[in-house]
């Protein structure tokens, strides 16, 4: 028996109970806990969801707050993962809710382990190729998702079933060059764009819980918020090499990056180079270099007032400051070269 919370969902009549009970007994996973993921978890919490697992790679900073709702002042003040300080708001706001936070870059190694079990799965990423390595994954595993972007005063949602028809590469079918398609990192974000991708990406994960799949493989685009929105039924790809051809390219890391610059924050992450982790006790007792290394329970940093380096356990390293992919690895290995 549902709680007085949930009075007003109940009232509907095209809903009602059924949909609150399936949305609690529904396992659901978050992927990214930016705008989007936020958003949706917020929803998804005072709806009542019971099992959610939110997945983020990301440290809080400054700039987050002024679009990221989950968040507060003191939890980028700590350095929190998003994934902790999205947790326990979360849980503020519905007791009831058990959050799985995962604070691990989703890349081709774990993300079948990470997603085996979800009944449904969310988007709020913010770079296309973990999309791709999404919709392989929900390809393999036979799992329906909802794909959310937003940049600027636009956003973009399409709900991708099982076993596609049509998939995300069937609505963009190759990786895009970095830096060819607007972010939120270059042209900006305007929240009540983001709000409403995120908001239909929830309306469309709650049709496929129902069974009710009329409005997936469709997409829906809003363009320069709230004036125009679009409306189109994308067509499988005969010629789709995930969806038909059964293609894993991103998912056996055949097309995965193995470094991402982040356009417009100066930013470049290198994933792990094998499966083992940093031993981040060893790293500080090795070190000897010419800057102290701050730590915290989730990663080593070292800054030299022009660069940081962030050392994860997981064996991700994060470089700000810098401006490619290549000068990025130079300043990684000329720092830490000598003592990794």
């Amino acid at each position: 028996m549902f709680s007085d919370r949930f009075d007003r969902f109940r009232r509907l009549e095209d809903l009602g109970a059924r949909a609150l009970e399936r949305i609690a007994e529904a396992h659901i996973a978050i992927v990214g806990m930016g705008v989007l993921g936020c958003y949706s978890a917020d929803l998804l919490a005072r709806l009542g969801v019971r099992n959610l697992r939110i997945i983020d790679r990301d440290i809080l900073q400054p700039s987050d707050l002024g679009h990221q709702i989950l968040y507060e002042y003191a939890d980028a003040q700590n350095n929190l993962p998003k994934v902790e300080a999205a947790g326990k708001k979360l849980s503020a706001i519905n007791p009831s809710v058990q959050v799985e936070g995962l604070f691990v870059d989703l890349n081709p190694s774990n993300v079948i382990d990470y997603l085996d079990d979800m009944d449904v799965i969310l988007d709020g990423l913010d770079n296309l190729a973990a999309r791709f390595l999404l919709n392989d994954a929900a390809l393999e595993l036979g799992i329906p998702w909802v794909s959310c972007s937003s940049a600027g005063a636009s956003g973009m949602v399409i709900g991708i079933p099982v076993g596609g028809s049509p998939c995300f590469r069937c609505l963009v079918p190759e990786f895009p060059s970095p830096g060819s398609t607007p972010s939120c990192d270059t042209i900006g974000i305007w929240p009540p764009a983001a709000h409403w991708a995120a908001g239909h990406a929830v309306w469309l994960a709650i049709q496929g819980l129902l069974n009710q799949w009329q409005d997936w493989g469709k997409l829906f685009t809003l363009d320069r918020f709230p004036s125009d929105l679009h409306i189109v039924n994308v067509n499988q790809d005969p010629a789709c090499p995930a969806c038909v051809d059964g293609m894993r390219e991103f998912l056996r890391g055949d097309k995965y990056p193995k470094a991402f610059f982040l356009c417009g924050r100066d930013e470049v992450t290198i994933l792990p180079a094998s499966e083992r982790p940093w031993n981040l006790d060893e790293v500080l007792r090795k070190w000897n270099g010419p800057e102290k290394l701050e730590t915290t329970p989730y990663f080593v940093r070292f800054n030299d007032n022009l660069h940081e380096i962030l050392l994860f356990k997981d064996g991700r390293v994060l470089i700000r400051g810098v401006q490619s992919v290549e000068e990025a690895q130079r300043l990684w290995g000329l720092t830490f070269g000598q003592w990794i």
